[in-house]
């Protein structure tokens, strides 16, 4: 979409050339993906830190992944400590 949330917003064709303005803004919406293999195998400190970067809810930690993530895990997280409690 060229300039969305302005007047001048319109959807732009996903193939061709395109002639764009100084101060012109493109947003691109792309398809989340599924992931890939079985949530329960995933590594649990990747899953703690995406947890803490904002990129997996508490909600969706423990409904797809099966995993209770506390605020101590995530404390731990922010002093350094692997998910497994030790240093890095």
């Amino acid at each position: 979409m060229l300039n969305p949330g302005t007047e001048e917003a319109q959807i732009m064709r996903s193939k061709g050339l395109d002639t764009l303005k100084a101060g012109d803004l493109i947003s691109l919406r792309l398809p989340g993906a599924g992931g890939y293999g079985d949530p329960g195998e995933r590594d649990r400190a990747a899953l703690l830190r995406d947890v803490r970067d904002g990129k997996v809810s508490l909600e969706a930690a423990a409904e797809a992944y099966q995993v209770e993530v506390t605020e101590e895990d995530l404390a731990g997280l922010e002093a350094g400590e692997t998910a497994e409690g030790g240093a890095p």
